[in-house]
Order: C-alpha cells, then structure tokens, then sequence
C-alpha cells in the first residue's frame, strides 16, 4: 500500500484459496486459484518518461487464473503458473482520468522481476511469459512460445518454437522485437531477410 498523508493512492488485493509465508526462504506462496490486482489509478503522472506498462503510472493491472504465485522478497521476483488454464494479464492505463489503450496477454508461465524506485513505488523490470503466449492491443496481436520484456529499454521480444509457431497479426514469422515507445519493430520472416513494421501510436 502506498499513501500520501491519510489517503490510500494504491494498493494490492490478492484472492486466492491458500496463503503461506516460508520465513527462511523469505518466499510467499498464493495458492489458487487466484486472481491480484494492482491499484494505481489515484497516483499522480510521473514527471520524467515510465513507459507505456510501469506501475508508476496511474493504471490497474489484474493477473488472474494463477495455481500458483510466489514472490520472492529478497530477489523482489514473482513467479506464477498455471496448470488447468491460461493465466490472463490485463494492463490498463489511466489517462486524464479515462481508460488508455488496453494490453492483454496470456500465458502458462509468467516471471518477473521488480526494483524499488527512489520514492520506494515498485517498478517493473523484467518480465518473461512462456509455456504458449498470446499478447493483443489496439494494434497488434502476437502469438508464441515466449515473450520477453524489458521495460528499461522498452524492448518486447517473441520467439515460437516447434509447438507453438510466432504469429504476427496472423502472419507466420521467426520471430518479432517490438519498442513500445516508438511503436517500432522488426519481424525476422520465413527465410532470408527482416520486415520492418511500424504501428500506429
């Protein structure tokens, strides 16, 4: 929870059907099926460039259908699996008080590492999504094995392996490196050569 004097600017709220803390592994364990939610709508717009998917920005993220979600407070990493269905990531901005482009993804794994900021806000790092992936915005849809995020250099990366092919929206590719920023990316295709794409912002 984060508050400014007495009120409440976000918050966390996990539901989920077990709740334990292992003290000398320093981990804590959601057993699912669950569904958190962060809340950060009431935060104040950074000054400086965050990215389009930082927790510092005013949004609400919601990860649901988890069977398992530990966090691991000494490497401030998250891990959550699912087993009977997709785990679902929904990121939603708030921009001038109005929803902003939705993002969704899905995945049978997700990983991700935070770091706390200079005003001790956490903010996302890396995040990596395996097991078959689905992402989908305004813009784009990607499908693959695995995605990849770093939210530093504001690079996605999607890979497909012999299970689960790369699709481009709808086009099979190799693989596809996307910057959120610039709505900028390339996609290395079938043979020899890349195609360079740009979306709309």
């Amino acid at each position: 929870w984060f508050r400014a004097g007495k009120k409440l600017l976000s918050g966390v709220e996990l539901k989920c059907v077990k709740f334990d803390y292992d003290a000398a592994q320093q981990l804590f364990l959601a057993t699912g099926p669950g569904t958190i939610t962060l809340d950060n709508s009431r935060v104040s717009e950074p000054n400086e460039e965050v990215g389009r998917f930082s927790l510092r920005r005013p949004c609400w993220v919601i990860v649901e259908n988890f069977d398992t979600l530990k966090y691991f407070l000494e490497e401030n990493r998250i891990v959550a699996d699912a087993r009977s269905q997709e785990i679902l990531i929904d990121y939603f901005p708030i921009v001038n008080g109005q929803y902003g482009q939705h993002s969704v993804a899905t995945a049978s794994h997700v990983e991700a590492f935070l770091y706390q900021t200079a005003d001790g806000q956490s903010e996302l790092s890396t995040l990596t999504a395996s097991g078959g992936i689905t992402y989908k915005d305004d813009d784009n849809e990607f499908v693959g094995s695995e995605l990849f995020y770093d939210h530093n250099e504001f690079i996605m990366k999607v890979k497909g392996d012999e299970f689960q092919p790369c699709y481009f929206n709808g086009a099979l590719v190799d693989a596809i490196e996307y910057n959120v920023r610039t709505a900028e990316g390339t996609v290395e295709i079938i043979g020899p050569g890349a195609l360079q794409m740009k979306s709309k912002k």
